[in-house]
Protein backbone atom coordinates (compact mmCIF):
# COMPACT_ATOMS: atom_id res chain seq x y z
CA UNK A 1 0.00 0.00 0.00
CA UNK A 2 1.11 3.52 -0.73
CA UNK A 3 1.75 5.99 2.06
CA UNK A 4 -1.12 8.42 2.70
CA UNK A 5 0.87 11.35 1.27
CA UNK A 6 1.33 9.56 -2.08
CA UNK A 7 -2.33 8.46 -2.16
CA UNK A 8 -3.39 12.07 -1.58
CA UNK A 9 -1.19 13.28 -4.43
CA UNK A 10 -2.54 10.62 -6.80
CA UNK A 11 -6.12 11.40 -5.74
CA UNK A 12 -5.57 15.13 -6.34
CA UNK A 13 -4.03 14.46 -9.76
CA UNK A 14 -6.94 12.20 -10.72
CA UNK A 15 -9.47 14.85 -9.68
CA UNK A 16 -7.64 17.51 -11.69
CA UNK A 17 -7.52 15.23 -14.73
CA UNK A 18 -11.26 14.59 -14.42
CA UNK A 19 -11.96 18.33 -14.25
CA UNK A 20 -9.86 18.94 -17.35
CA UNK A 21 -11.57 16.13 -19.28
CA UNK A 22 -15.00 17.50 -18.32
CA UNK A 23 -14.01 21.02 -19.36
CA UNK A 24 -12.68 19.76 -22.69
CA UNK A 25 -15.86 17.76 -23.33
CA UNK A 26 -17.99 20.82 -22.57
CA UNK A 27 -15.89 22.97 -24.89
CA UNK A 28 -16.10 20.41 -27.69
CA UNK A 29 -19.88 20.14 -27.24
CA UNK A 30 -20.22 23.92 -27.43
CA UNK A 31 -18.08 24.04 -30.58
CA UNK A 32 -20.14 21.25 -32.15
CA UNK A 33 -23.34 23.18 -31.40
CA UNK A 34 -21.91 26.35 -32.93
CA UNK A 35 -20.91 24.38 -36.02
CA UNK A 36 -24.48 23.02 -36.30
CA UNK A 37 -25.71 26.60 -36.18
CA UNK A 38 -23.51 27.52 -39.14
CA UNK A 39 -20.52 29.02 -37.38
CA UNK A 40 -17.17 28.22 -38.95
CA UNK A 41 -14.59 27.34 -36.30
CA UNK A 42 -11.03 28.26 -37.25
CA UNK A 43 -8.23 26.60 -35.32
CA UNK A 44 -4.95 28.41 -35.75
CA UNK A 45 -1.66 26.60 -35.98
CA UNK A 46 1.18 27.61 -33.67
CA UNK A 47 2.74 29.61 -36.50
CA UNK A 48 -0.54 31.39 -37.22
CA UNK A 49 -1.00 32.23 -33.52
CA UNK A 50 2.52 33.68 -33.47
CA UNK A 51 1.75 35.89 -36.48
CA UNK A 52 -1.49 37.08 -34.85
CA UNK A 53 0.27 37.74 -31.54
CA UNK A 54 2.99 39.76 -33.30
CA UNK A 55 0.40 41.76 -35.25
CA UNK A 56 -1.54 42.55 -32.07
CA UNK A 57 1.49 43.45 -29.95
CA UNK A 58 1.07 47.23 -30.36
CA UNK A 59 -2.54 47.04 -29.15
CA UNK A 60 -1.58 44.67 -26.32
CA UNK A 61 1.14 47.06 -25.16
CA UNK A 62 -1.26 50.03 -25.23
CA UNK A 63 -3.91 48.06 -23.33
CA UNK A 64 -1.36 46.97 -20.72
CA UNK A 65 -0.35 50.59 -20.17
CA UNK A 66 -4.01 51.60 -19.84
CA UNK A 67 -5.08 48.92 -17.34
CA UNK A 68 -1.81 48.34 -15.51
CA UNK A 69 0.51 45.38 -15.17
CA UNK A 70 -1.46 43.61 -12.44
CA UNK A 71 -4.71 43.39 -14.44
CA UNK A 72 -2.80 42.58 -17.63
CA UNK A 73 -0.97 39.75 -15.87
CA UNK A 74 -4.27 38.37 -14.58
CA UNK A 75 -5.76 38.49 -18.09
CA UNK A 76 -2.69 36.83 -19.58
CA UNK A 77 -2.84 34.06 -16.97
CA UNK A 78 -6.53 33.49 -17.70
CA UNK A 79 -5.87 33.42 -21.44
CA UNK A 80 -2.99 30.97 -20.99
CA UNK A 81 -5.24 28.71 -18.98
CA UNK A 82 -7.96 28.86 -21.60
CA UNK A 83 -5.55 27.94 -24.30
CA UNK A 84 -4.71 24.58 -22.81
Amino acid sequence: AWPEERRALVRAAALQAAREVNALASEEAALAQLTKEGVTIVRLSSAQRAVLRDAAQTAITAWTRAVGDELADMANAAAAGAGK
